[in-house]
């Protein structure tokens, strides 16, 4: 990357629609977990686009029944997967779309999003609340405003989706952000996040779960489920299998480790959920086969 404000890319060049998902996708797993998302989110929002950012071969996008040339964008990123997270947060310097939904690679999409978008024509952003106060090791003890406060003692937003609208104060706390970031070097974006929030000039709407939210059945009069389901790093047989299958769309287009380094992901994973809770990672494995059942519309 020739500087953080400033990478260095190549996309190709379809008009862009108003409205998008955004994605920012580098090393293979997470590719695939981008083209899972991807997929559902096409499946109920035909006339938005899709922008994946990614420093994997755009060619890639040739293999995907789900991708319109015509409206849909690949930016290729010559950069180490080391740096994906500058460039969530200038994602601005590279996606032109008038209004976005920024959506981290490990989601499901259940429905149409366009509520989200009427939101923005009130607010320039719009993301969901984290649940009481930060209590993640040393992050909470990080002091984040000039006051001294710290991460725990304060409000904080979860940036894995964020819906926005393109204006000079969105551009200027993007820019600020990125900069906030750079300058603590925490290796998380949430707590940056949480300070450009707060010291801005935007118009912010916090979200409930529906936009945001885990695979628990929502008590609601919106159908029961979360637009956008967040898995993090708990898979399931369902979305395993839909890694597996892009990890070979992947592979045409790079090697076939592609394929190995989903699965060594998926164990990875595995591994992670089991050895914090074993009957709960089980029991979820379950439960999951019921909620894609009755909810989830992956396909290929």
């Amino acid at each position: 990357m020739t500087s953080s404000s400033s990478p260095s890319h190549s996309s190709t060049a379809p008009q862009p629609p108003k409205e998008c998902a955004a994605y920012v996708a580098f090393g293979i797993p997470y590719l695939a977990m981008a083209l899972l998302s991807a997929q559902t989110f096409r499946r109920f929002n035909p006339g938005r686009g899709l922008h994946i950012i990614s420093n994997l071969p755009a060619a890639i996008a040739d293999d995907l029944p789900f991708w319109e040339a015509d409206q849909d964008i690949w930016t290729a990123v010559d950069d180490s997967v080391e740096n994906n997270r500058k460039y969530k947060t200038n994602i601005t310097s590279i996606v032109q779309t008038e209004r976005v939904a920024y959506l981290d690679c490990d989601t499901l999409i259940t429905g149409d999003i366009g509520d989200a978008f009427c939101f923005l024509d009130h607010f320039d952003i719009a993301l969901r609340a984290h649940r009481g106060r930060q209590t993640h090791g040393f992050l909470a003890k990080v002091p984040i405003l000039d006051n001294g406060m710290t991460v725990e003692e304060l409000p904080h937003w979860n940036g894995g989706v964020v819906y926005y609208k393109r204006s000079d104060r969105l551009e200027r706390f993007f820019h600020t952000w990125q900069s906030n970031f750079d300058r603590m070097k925490l290796n998380f974006d949430q707590p940056t996040l949480a300070k450009t929030l707060i010291e801005s000039d935007l118009r912010i709407l916090t979200l409930d779960e529906r936009w945001n939210g885990g695979f628990k059945k929502i008590k609601d009069d919106r159908g029961g489920v979360p637009k956008v389901a967040h898995y993090h790093s708990a898979l399931d047989a369902q979305i395993e299998a839909g890694l597996q299958h892009f990890a070979k769309a992947i592979a045409r287009h790079t090697s076939d480790e592609a394929k190995q380094q989903v699965d060594s992901y998926i164990v990875e994973c595995r591994a992670k959920s089991a050895s914090k809770a074993p009957i709960i990672s089980r029991l979820r494995r379950i439960f999951r086969r019921y909620w894609h059942h009755k909810y989830s519309i992956i396909t290929w």
